[in-house]
């Protein structure tokens, strides 16, 4: 057994996490299920299969992501064509537009958030 449990929170710090968290909220249809407004935690948080998504505000983040590649949130999801259609439907930055990946023999999307955060989405091919 490993000493690390299951990962539980991904926290992406802004200076505007109601703005960010919006963002996600609209584009990928998310219920918000945690909100904080404490003078030392504030912000909003999204339960994806048992991870919370978490936009807090930090008082040391200024502006977008300056290294935006070297964390990337990746999905697993079903339907790849609807989330090409929310990525520019919300006017996101597509990186890598819908293609095929050998390598992982999936089909994937790669783009950018609002503050330059990358968020990447893949479907396995079963053939």
């Amino acid at each position: 057994m490993t000493m690390l449990g299951k990962l539980d929170c991904l926290a992406i710090w802004s200076e505007n996490p109601n703005k960010l968290a919006k963002w996600y909220q609209d584009t990928f249809e998310l219920e918000e299920s945690l909100r904080l407004n404490e003078s030392d935690d504030t912000g909003i948080g999204f339960d994806i299969n048992g991870l919370l998504l978490w936009f807090g505000y930090h008082s040391e983040i200024k502006g977008n992501n300056k290294d935006p590649i070297r964390h990337i949130l990746e999905f697993k999801v079903e339907n790849l064509e609807q989330i090409n259609s929310a990525l520019k439907k919300a006017n996101a930055k597509i990186i890598r537009e819908l293609s095929y990946a050998p390598s992982i023999n999936s089909d994937v999307i790669t783009a950018q958030d609002p503050e330059g955060n990358t968020i990447q989405f893949y479907k396995e091919r079963t053939t």
